[in-house]
């Protein structure tokens, strides 16, 4: 284990040296986002508002992978093949594929929890209404919940990142993929009207209900995530030729 670490760490050097300039554009952008979230919390009490949760999904599901030097960014590598050329790259390295992934995981994390634990800090600190509607206790629970889907969500997305697809050109492809993003939106947004809440609301009420529980589920799903996609992106890892 020490030893697949520290070839980790190693592989990850260069990637992270490149990526100095991201972290501050994350810290920016988390930062923004932040203040946007202070102001959304504001609306907490309205059941129907589902802004906030079209903020916090987009930034707990696509907002680390937003930030990324242009060689390490998910793009067209050759003919209909689409990739990260990162990936490729380190394909034709003598070492494990599992490497591989771990590297990609452990670059996603420092791209995503620490960004992601300042901006529930400065939410909580800065905004008296949260505190209201929470107790310090029901906020860890309430945060273990974002960031676990940060995990296991999130690491749905960056599997995109670790495997190469063959994606059909033309026009019903574009049309498919923006009615996919439509009707995304759409359930979030609906989903108040249907269930009463919007999904931060529920996920507010969980936490303060049911806060120990709320807590222990979310780690387990955060493990569970961490192990089934980390597990995936190996297997698909062997299943493509990238070369």
């Amino acid at each position: 284990m020490k030893e697949t670490m520290q070839t980790v760490l190693h592989l990850a050097k260069p990637e992270l040296k490149v990526s100095k300039g991201n972290f501050i554009n994350l810290l920016l952008f988390f930062t923004i986002y932040t203040v946007l979230i202070i102001m959304g919390f504001d609306l907490l009490g309205n059941s129907k508002f589902a802004i906030l949760d079209l903020l916090f999904i987009l930034l707990f599901f696509f907002g680390p992978t937003w930030f990324k030097a242009k060689g390490f960014q998910y793009q067209k590598i050759s003919g209909g093949m689409w990739g990260s050329p990162a990936v490729v790259m380190n394909l034709h390295l003598p070492i494990n594929g599992k490497i591989i992934v771990w590297k990609t995981i452990f670059i996603y994390f420092l791209s995503s929890i620490p960004f992601q634990l300042y901006m529930l800090l400065m939410v909580y600190l800065f905004n008296p209404d949260i505190r209201g509607v929470l107790e310090p206790g029901s906020y860890i629970a309430f945060a273990l919940i974002w960031l676990s889907f940060g995990i296991y969500g999130g690491l749905a997305a960056l599997s995109l990142e670790v495997v190469v697809y063959k994606i059909p050109s033309g026009k019903m492809i574009s049309v498919l993929s923006v009615l996919l993003v439509i009707l995304g939106i759409a359930v979030i947004l609906f989903f108040p009207y249907i269930f009463e809440n919007s999904i931060v609301g529920w996920s507010a009420i969980l936490a303060d209900r049911w806060s120990i529980a709320s807590g222990i589920i979310s780690i387990l799903l955060a493990i569970v995530g961490l192990r089934y996609w980390s597990n995936k992106m190996t297997e698909h890892l062997y299943e493509v030729d990238y070369l």
